[in-house]
């Protein structure tokens, strides 16, 4: 036995010698461990264990977390597509804007009036405009 002195304190303390006990190898117990787990999971042993079957809800609730967030991908995905497309119709439509605001301006100029005037029997007004006043 070892004496040790801890502040007017006796605190007896056996060593692993004096015990009897051999020094345990320590070589990768690591992998004795996984091995034991995956022999668990092979025999299905470990559904049996307490400490699994106190985990379960947990396991369950992570289960629910993966299955919210890949619902949530792929609505973020499907959204960012419609967002996309929208983007590119929106392009599109105010390209199409722009060339009937240039035709209309193009046909509405006089040089033009005149031609789609001499081509269906029109003649050019001789009188100006005028406002008509009701009283």
């Amino acid at each position: 036995m070892i004496l040790k002195k801890k502040k007017n304190q006796k605190v007896l303390r056996n060593s692993k010698k004096e015990r009897g006990e051999k020094k345990q190898k320590t070589s990768f117990p690591l992998f004795r461990n996984v091995k034991e787990g995956v022999e668990d999971v092979i025999d299905g042993s470990i559904l049996v264990k307490e400490s699994f079957q106190k985990q379960v809800p947990f396991f369950i609730f992570l289960v629910l977390l993966a299955f919210i967030y890949m619902w949530l991908n792929h609505n973020t995905n499907k959204t960012a597509n419609e967002i996309e497309k929208n983007r590119l119709s929106i392009i599109e439509l105010r390209h199409q804007h722009l060339l009937s605001k240039k035709e209309l301006i193009d046909i509405s100029l006089s040089d033009n009036m005149l031609k789609l005037i001499d081509e269906g029997d029109f003649q050019e007004s001789k009188i100006p405009p005028y406002k008509i006043i009701c009283k």
